[in-house]
């Protein structure tokens, strides 16, 4: 038991020492179980009983239990496996595969607990996350490059239109001076010649508040240069309908059917007179 309390003291005095050891209570949990398991094997072996029926019996039990509890167990062991890649750590801004996204707040033994900007908990098993792909964005700094796309009419100096755009830039409280803002010439479009503003902000979590600041900066600063901000246009033609109403009708002459049929030719009174007689000597 004297060793069980080292081992405790030594968590204890490290925990608080960064988000680094923030599994060390996991492993004092797990330690405090194996001294126990091995101090009660150990006084039973001393009093005489016998105890390798017991050991039979755990190891029956000990399958009945990993069966029982599969899900508990994985995700144990999924905590050990990120804890050991340091793929994250309490305060790390983490975007996962499946659209979750957040600052961890809490790493436990069977799950961690993300807090989303709509201030949500969303507490993810361990197990998911070891097989997860996730995009951990405060490391390895928590700088992050924004792009904030731009376009402008042809016929812009554009010269003057990048120089503009670094000044806002650099206005902006929230973007760094270093790396320095930059203007980027991305292509020529079909309505625009289109830019990109590339600077940084110093947490992923300023993105949104600084693409904010930047495009109503943009918008009010290109108004007073006079320079345009082209748009889709498009031309509507309006026909009138009583043109299309005095027309003949192309369903004149169509059969039920929709077929057009063919005129007969009128027959003459002789025409008759034949087929009549043709009938009779039949007849006869």
């Amino acid at each position: 038991m004297g060793l069980n309390r080292l081992v405790n003291r030594l968590v204890d005095a490290v925990k608080d020492k960064g988000s680094r050891y923030d599994f060390a209570p996991v492993f004092s949990n797990v330690w405090t179980i194996v001294v126990s398991v091995g101090t009660i094997g150990a006084l039973l072996y001393i009093w005489g009983i016998e105890i390798t029926p017991l050991f039979a019996g755990a190891g029956i039990a000990g399958i009945a239990v990993g069966f029982a509890a599969k899900d508990t167990v994985a995700n144990f062991f999924g905590g050990i496996a990120l804890y050991f890649d340091d793929t994250y750590k309490i305060g790390d801004y983490v975007v996962l595969d499946s659209g979750e996204a957040g600052t961890v707040v809490k790493v436990g033994i069977r799950s961690t607990t993300l807090l989303t900007r709509d201030e949500l908990l969303v507490t993810v098993p361990n197990s998911v996350l070891n097989a997860a792909k996730i995009i951990n964005e405060s490391a390895p700094n928590r700088c992050r490059r924004l792009k904030v796309p731009v376009g402008v009419t042809y016929g812009t100096d554009v010269d003057a239109f990048e120089e503009l755009l670094t000044d806002i830039a650099l206005d902006e409280p929230l973007v760094l001076d270093s790396p320095r803002p930059r203007p980027r010439f991305r292509r020529f479009g079909a309505d625009a010649l289109e830019y990109e503003l590339v600077c940084w902000v110093n947490s992923p979590l300023k993105r949104g508040k600084a693409t904010h600041n930047l495009n109503r900066e943009i918008y009010k600063r290109l108004n007073d240069a006079g320079i345009g901000i082209p748009f889709p246009q498009r031309d509507v033609h309006v026909h009138s309908a009583d043109a299309e109403a005095t027309r003949q009708s192309p369903a004149a002459g169509l059969s039920n059917s929709g077929v057009r049929q063919p005129t007969r030719a009128r027959e003459t009174a002789g025409d008759v007179a034949d087929a009549d007689e043709d009938d009779s000597a039949y007849d006869e």
